[in-house]
C-alpha cells in the first residue's frame, strides 16, 4: 500500500505541476471614462513631453488658457469639483501634431494613461501640441502612469 500511495503522489504532483507551469496569468485592466477638453492651449515652456496631474483649477491656470471663450465651450472646460485633469504638452515645432489620448485603463490602484502622437504636415509657424482630459474624482487617489501605446505591451 506505501508504493501505491507514493506513485499516486507522484502523479498527483506532477500533474499539478504541469497545469501550474501552463497557467498563464492574465492581468485584468478595466477601461473607465474620461472626456477629452480641447478648449485649452498650453502656457508651458517645455523642451521635451511634459505629462502632468491638476486637482485643482489654480494649479491647472498656471499651465493652460482656454483657447475659445463664449458658453459653447464653457462644455469642454473641466470641472474641478467632481474631475481631476490629466495634460501632455509636447515640444513646440514647425510640424502639426496632435496628441490622442487613446484610452485610460484600471489596474489595481493605478491609472493607466495610453497615448499616442500622430505627426502631421510642417507648418510655417510653431504650434505646441497638447490634449487635456478630465477623470472623475472617484479615481483621484489612484496612481497615474502615462504610456506612449507604441511602448505598451
Amino acid at each position: 500500500m506505501g508504493k501505491m500511495k507514493k506513485f499516486f503522489t507522484f502523479i498527483y504532483v506532477a500533474l499539478v505541476s504541469l497545469f501550474c507551469t501552463s497557467c498563464v496569468i492574465e492581468v485584468q485592466y478595466e477601461s473607465i471614462p474620461f472626456t477629452v477638453n480641447d478648449v485649452y492651449y498650453s502656457l508651458l515652456n517645455n523642451d521635451r513631453t511634459v505629462k502632468n496631474v491638476y486637482y485643482s483649477q489654480s494649479s491647472f491656470e498656471q499651465d493652460f488658457k482656454p483657447a475659445i471663450a463664449g458658453s459653447a465651450s464653457m462644455e469642454k472646460v473641466v470641472d474641478f469639483k467632481s474631475n481631476f485633469a490629466v495634460a501632455i504638452t509636447d515640444v513646440p515645432g514647425d510640424v502639426l501634431r496632435k496628441i490622442e489620448i487613446v484610452e485610460i485603463l484600471k489596474k489595481d490602484m493605478g491609472l493607466h494613461i495610453k497615448y499616442r502622437i500622430v505627426e502631421g504636415e510642417k507648418v510655417s509657424y510653431t504650434v505646441r501640441p497638447c490634449v487635456v482630459a478630465s477623470i472623475s474624482r472617484d479615481y483621484a487617489d489612484y496612481d497615474i502612469a502615462f504610456h506612449d501605446i507604441s511602448d505598451w505591451e
